[in-house]
This record gives structure tokens, sequence and C-alpha cells, in this order.
């Protein structure tokens, strides 16, 4: 072997070295040295005492190791790295299994306090009551059959979509079709899956009008909306843009650039018409709908929060 050679393979040599040491480092030294089967106990321990209106979250959110033991309640997990206010207000109770080295972290993420912790040695189970008082007053999507569905042109009303389709939840315009409605669905949207309204843009330059009427405000009205991931990555997409309006007073424009997916609020400061009811509009349109995979909810809040 030539020197010139041994000189190429000196670096080759120093990062395979340097791979094994990482790989050491996290199978040794950093959290997560965690058996399959150290979830078991704190599972069944859940099992035992869940609720049939409590959710599950595990932390860190990419292992799968407890859910083998999961499986008779695999409809109540929420499998997010962060699970929001506005995902769990209508639950009772958050369990959540997260590895003991993690708590504090986990906890961060949580949108409520945690109210009893339980260690099973590597895996702690921690516990997290709602508030009584939740701090979500109404959501949209249960209200979504008492919506208004239409189609615009400039401001014109070019299409009624009175074909209400109970058993899927969604408003057609006209005969069903695969993508083009708006609907309830389960969607990847920033990193995590949420319920959310699946509104996508009819073709022609037309907009997807929903009105929401009388919605009874409080302090603040918040809107999350987004691309999934599938849309995000699409080559021939193009930039998305909805606009949510409160009543007359409020309204704010958005633009989603083509590749980008997020669950990002939207914020109205509601305070001087609490207690009174206006009409929420979201309008939805792109300058072309191929896999404009656009989906939102939004909520009325008795205070502004994170």
């Amino acid at each position: 072997m030539n020197g010139n050679a041994k000189l190429w393979l000196f670096p080759a040599a120093l990062l395979v070295v340097a791979g094994i040491v990482s790989f050491v480092a996290q199978i040794a030294i950093l959290p997560g040295d965690v058996e399959a089967s150290d979830w078991k106990a704190p599972a069944e321990y859940v099992l035992e005492h869940i609720g049939p209106n409590d959710v599950i979250n595990v932390q860190p959110n990419w292992t799968d190791d407890p859910y083998p033991y999961l499986t008779e309640v695999g409809d109540r997990i929420a499998r997010q790295d962060k699970p929001l206010a506005e995902d769990t207000w209508s639950r009772e109770r958050i369990w959540l299994l997260v590895e003991t080295e993690r708590i504090d972290e986990a906890l961060e993420l949580m949108p409520f306090e945690a109210a009893e912790t339980k260690s099973f040695g590597d895996v702690s189970v921690v516990r997290i009551d709602v508030p009584e008082n939740p701090p979500v007053t109404y959501e949209l999507l249960p209200n979504l059959d008492g919506a208004k569905v239409t189609r615009t042109k400039g401001d014109k009303v070019v299409e009624r979509c009175t074909n209400w389709n109970k058993r899927n939840e969604a408003w057609y315009c006209g005969r069903p079709d695969r993508w083009v409605y708006v609907g309830r669905e389960f969607v990847d949207l920033g990193g995590d899956p949420h319920q959310c309204i699946w509104a996508h843009p009819p073709p022609d330059q037309k907009k997807v009008r929903v009105v929401f009427p009388d919605v009874p405000l409080q302090e603040t009205f918040r809107l999350r909306a987004g691309l999934n991931q599938r849309g995000a990555r699409s080559k021939r997409a193009t930039d998305l843009h909805y606009r949510v309006s409160v009543g007359e007073k409020w309204s704010q424009q958005k633009t989603i650039p083509a590749r980008e997916t997020s669950w990002e609020p939207i914020d109205f400061d509601t305070s001087e018409m609490a207690g009174q009811t206006a009409d929420v509009t979201v309008e939805v349109w792109a300058e072309s709908i191929f896999d404009r995979f656009f989906c939102f909810n939004g909520w009325v809040l008795q205070t502004s929060s994170d």
C-alpha cells in the first residue's frame, strides 16, 4: 500500500472510531437505556387505572416499546411529541408513560401540570388531570355539521355545498370527491397528528368558504392551520392562502409556502365581545390545487395561553 492510500484511509478510520464511540455513548451514558420489558409494569398500571375519557402519551415519542402492552386501549393513545391544550381539553386525564430520566423535559411538553408520579425504576407514570374548568369553551370541528360551505370566485358565490355526509362527517359540493371536500380528518401537521377540518381548495381559481354561525366568544379565538406532510413534500405544489375572520371586526390572511407544514396559531383578542356571538369564516385558495392538503381547526379560549 502506498503512502497516499494510507493518508486517505486514516480519516476514514477516524470516522469509524467516532461512530463507535457515539453509539457506545448513546447506549451506555445518555438517557434512553431502557429495555422493552421495562415498560410492562407501568403499562399494566395505566391499564388498571385509565378511565373511558382518558388519553395516554408516551415519551420519548419515538419509542415503540410500550405499545405491545397497550393494545386494548390503542384508540386512546395520543402519539404526539407535544400534546396541546386544544387536543386534550375534552379529556379527563393524561397518563404520561415516560423514561424516568426524561420526566422533567417531558413535563415541559405537556399542556397541564402533573398531579401524581409513580416510579417503576427506569420508567415512570405521571397522571395529569385536565382542569375541571378547561381553557377551551368551544371548538369548530364538533360543530362542522352546522357550518355553511360555499365556493366563491371574487366576491361572488358560485356554488353552495349542501351535501352533508353524516358517516364521513364531510361537506361535498355535488358528488363526493376523494380530495376536494370539507370534513373531519386526522392529519400530521407540523410534526404531530391532529384532529382537524380538511379543506382542500377547489379548482379554477375558486375559494372554498366555511362559515360557522353564532360562535359564542370569550377572551380569545384561536385558529390553527397547515398543510400535511405529503402536501409539503409535493414537487408540483404552489403557495396556499387562507383568511380567517371573526365577525366583521377581526380578520387575518396568511400564506403557507408550498413546501412547509405547520400548526401555528393565529390568536384574536375577542375580550370586548366576550359573552356575545359572531360568525367565524375561513376561506382557502391556491394558484394550483395539486396536493394542497390543507387542514384547520379553531377554538374559543377563556384565556390566551400557549
